[in-house]
């Protein structure tokens, strides 16, 4: 054997350690089994802020154990059988994929609304078939891992396996390319090449990761750094240097490889809870969960390391480890599935994320296993093989495509398409510099005998469409200024973006100063930060005082819309507040573009509430707004709760009209239908000719 191929052959082999079948490690198989339950947990709603990391295990040891096992080949062969190692990745990894994607495109005909999610499926779907996920998600507009949008995706998950293929696909050639140039300086060199060429793609990545997690302001920079391969490579790239540097490990006392193993688990620990969707990822964060699972591999190097190892080494973890990939394929459609039939309900969550087992099992055992390890004929069909596993699901996502086409000709959907429309102004961007009247988010008429500005958060751009239709119909141009998140009020709130909400209001100010229109209206939601149970934190710019209680922030809030209109006021500009329109979930859960189509067709898609349980709700805010209207006589107050729920009861659908678009919105359809009651209001406070 030449040196170079000995060195080779210190790769950590499959029989170091505790094994499982097959010559796996045992506790590899158990650090998988950690991996995938931080996943499932995570997604099922367990209070597990951080448990996305177990991706980011993953990625460490498929780094580990594929550098291990090419290093191994290239000892044994001096190559890499490039068609072997396709292969064996199509067989283990394709057919569990098609028949998940299959069932998923079958299942989002039923459980996923046509007006929303099923197209964001079918698109994602098409995507994962070619491997390409993960760029799909990075590109679409509102493709954040923690958007709505994502969270009801029943492939989002798919992302992280076609970075995992992305990386078999060029991982190979890269190693067998520093191998190439290590043997052409000097056969002992080989090692030490390949080691080189890893680490510089690892820190390259890297690089690119800090630089784009931590991007300040740009929302795509941020996507591409959690969904690129690029930003991904460098955890892959620790498991490969660390399957490199195998030898190195291997001469640890077992008392320092223990040590190792349970610092891993620290980390992982640590990560798990201490992460949470507010964090930028992956950049320095990731380090948590790479170097974690680094360790604890590192440390079960040794054949009788302690501690972390021989628990991971156990037999349910093991078995956990071993159907592993299929769990993480079959939890997530199911736990999406079950919330649009169950909004709201996270102990079903749970349930279905543990009862995913039962795909998981049948699918490791019938159609995994026999195809990973069955015939060797296998061999000479792969390339059809992999054929059927991309094409067929591709076939079922284009069949979705055309079966979401013809439910919009159904009379049940759509009827219900009604509620699903999106607002025409308000609540795509209106800001304060649309209030020049020959912006988009102005409705202007002939001969106007004024102009009416609307303004406040997303609940004003609800309320856009009946404005500007009863504000036109009475003679007046109207202008839409609408910035989510943002209330109509001179505070700081913990929320939003406070400095580009405090502009929005000081400039929208300065700008009706200059030029006074003759009516202002505000709506804002505000109930959900003026209740006991809120732990909201607001702030008066003006004295810097913050609430610490519910009291300080009502009063808080009282001053600083107080103050708006008083500004108003000495502009001569009147201004109606509009209360907070009932809302039908404090938790937010009703959505009615993720109603599924069995729930339309079943006419169950209604979510209410009672109306004790609103008025409670209200309560605070609504003294807060009345007490600061009191106080600035070109002021008022309305409340539209009596218009939109009946005397028991608020629904999403009333006498026949879908009111709301989720929990907190009204439809366009339901916004409408106060345009009369619009259309009296400006008319009773809009300010009189001089």
């Amino acid at each position: 054997m030449s040196a170079a191929t000995s060195l080779l052959a210190e790769a950590p082999s499959a029989q170091r350690g505790r094994r499982a079948g097959g010559g796996r490690r045992r506790d590899i198989q158990g650090l998988r089994a950690v991996a995938v339950i931080l996943v499932v947990a995570f997604h099922a709603g367990l209070p597990v802020s951080g448990g996305f990391i177990g991706v980011d295990v993953f990625f460490v040891i498929s780094g580990f154990v594929i550098t291990a096992m090419l290093l191994r080949q290239l000892g044994r062969e001096g190559k890499v059988d490039f068609g072997k190692f396709y292969a064996r990745r199509i067989r283990r990894l394709l057919p569990a994929l098609a028949v998940l994607l299959i069932f998923v495109a079958l299942g989002s005909m039923l459980f996923l609304n046509p007006y929303g999610t099923q197209q964001t499926a079918a698109k994602t779907g098409v995507a994962a078939s070619l491997f390409t996920a993960n760029l799909y998600l990075w590109r679409i507009p509102t493709g954040g891992y923690f958007d709505l949008s994502s969270n009801t995706n029943p492939l989002l998950h798919t992302w992280s396996l076609s970075v995992e293929e992305q990386f078999y696909l060029m991982f190979p050639l890269l190693l067998f390319i520093g191998w190439r140039i290590g043997r052409r300086l000097r056969p002992r060199w080989s090692r030490q090449s390949i080691a080189v060429t890893i680490l510089v793609v690892t820190v390259v990545s890297f690089a690119l990761s800090l630089t784009t997690s931590h991007s300040s302001g740009s929302a795509n920079a941020t996507s591409f750094a959690f969904y690129s391969p690029l930003t991904r490579a460098w955890e892959f790239g620790v498991g490969a240097l660390l399957a490199v540097g195998a030898s190195a490990f291997l001469r640890l006392t077992r008392g320092l490889s223990t040590a190792l193993g349970l610092l891993g688990a620290v980390l992982i620990g640590v990560g798990a809870f201490a992460i949470d969707s507010s964090t930028s990822f992956p950049g320095v964060a990731a380090l948590l969960p790479v170097l974690g699972a680094a360790l604890v591999i590192a440390g079960g190097m040794h054949p009788e390391a302690g501690g972390v190892t021989p628990a991971l080494s156990v037999q349910p973890a093991v078995w956990i480890g071993d159907v592993s990939y299929g769990w993480y394929l079959w939890h997530w459609p199911l736990i999406v599935f079950a919330a649009a039939l169950w909004p709201g309900h996270t102990w079903v969550l749970v349930v279905i994320g543990l009862a995913s087992l039962v795909p998981t099992w049948l699918s490791y055992r019938f159609v995994e296993n026999p195809i990973r390890f069955g015939d060797r004929r296998w061999g000479r069909r792969v390339v059809p093989l992999a054929a059927v596993c991309v094409v067929v699901p591709i076939i079922a996502f284009v069949g979705l495509a055309g079966v979401t086409r013809l439910e919009k000709r159904i009379n049940p959907v759509t009827r219900f398409a009604a509620a699903t429309a999106a607002h025409r102004y308000g609540m795509n961007g209106c800001n304060p510099a649309t209030l020049n009247p020959k912006r988009s988010c102005t409705s202007s008429v002939d001969n106007a005998k004024g102009s009416i500005v609307i303004l406040g958060d997303s609940n004003a751009g609800q309320f856009a469409e009946p404005v500007t239709r009863a504000g036109n119909q009475l003679g007046y141009d109207v202008t839409v200024g609408s910035v989510g998140g943002c209330w109509f009020a001179d505070i700081e709130g913990d929320w939003e973006p406070s400095a580009t909400c405090r502009r929005f209001v000081t400039d929208s100010i300065a700008t009706m100063q200059q030029s006074p229109p003759d009516l202002v209206i505000v709506a804002d939601s505000t109930t959900f930060a003026m209740t006991p149970t809120s732990d909201a934190d607001l702030t008066d710019p003006r004295s810097g005082q913050t609430s610490k209680t519910l009291d300080d922030r009502l009063k808080i809030y009282e001053d600083g819309l107080t103050s708006v209109l008083q500004q108003l006021a000495a502009a001569n500009i009147p201004t109606v507040v509009v209360h907070t329109i009932p809302d039908l979930g404090n938790d937010g859960s009703w959505i009615a573009a993720t109603c599924p189509s069995l729930r339309i067709y079943l006419g169950s898609c209604d979510a209410s509430i009672s109306r004790s349980a609103v008025e409670d709700h209200q309560r605070f805010a609504r003294e807060a707004e009345d007490q600061a209207v009191a106080q600035v006589p070109l002021a008022s107050a309305v409340d539209f709760t009596q218009e939109i729920c009946l005397p028991d009861r608020c629904s999403a659908e009333r006498d026949g009209v879908w009111m709301y678009r989720d929990a907190t919105h009204l439809s366009v359809q339901g916004a409408l239908s106060l345009t009369d009651e619009f259309r009296t209001l400006i008319a009773d406070h809009v300010r009189e000719p001089s």
